[in-house]
């Protein structure tokens, strides 16, 4: 079947596009990554920095922040309420330490990456039409962390969103 004029336009854009939208992506894990200020008790909020790529509302690549950077995959999944009073060695200092998970924010269990990339693929962005870039941690903590703790985990990579995408797109 011939390709019309307009659909080979649309994907000449759209191979140019993609991989400007990509790097935002990428840009974007990297600064949340660099600029949490908490600290990592399994390691699963700073190795579940993601980014969904959307072209017309559609998901096109989940991005995770180990695929470009030398963080290691956590050792632990994440603390669930029922694990009780558990020992693991830190990710952040690698310090052996004894907690009562029933203290912390109850989640499912799974890996950050994990959870992320769920959402990601559940996700269904506003814009149907041309690009999108959602970025998500896959922690239910994340909001606590910020919220209460008072410390970044994506909100002054949101904040400053425009001037870490205007070199990208010059």
């Amino acid at each position: 079947m011939r390709q019309s004029y307009q659909d080979k336009l649309k994907k000449i854009v759209r191979d140019k596009l993609r991989p400007k939208f990509r790097d935002s992506a990428i840009s974007l894990i990297i600064d949340a990554s660099h600029n949490t200020k908490h600290g990592d008790l399994t390691g699963n909020t700073i190795t579940s920095f993601s980014a969904g790529l959307y072209h017309d509302g559609v998901l096109d690549e989940v991005l995770n922040v180990m695929d470009f950077s030398s963080l290691d995959h956590p050792e632990y999944r994440k603390l669930q309420n029922s694990d009780g009073v558990v020992s693991l060695n830190r990710y952040d200092n690698g310090v052996l330490v004894t907690v009562n998970a029933s203290n912390y924010i109850d989640t499912d269990g799974s890996f950050g990456w994990e959870y992320a990339r769920s959402f990601l693929e559940s996700y269904r962005p506003k814009f149907t039409k041309g690009w999108s870039v959602v970025v998500t941690t896959g922690t239910e903590y994340s909001s606590y962390i910020e919220e209460v703790r008072h410390l970044n985990v994506l909100t002054e990579t949101y904040l400053w969103s425009d001037n870490i995408l205007s070199g990208i797109f010059r």
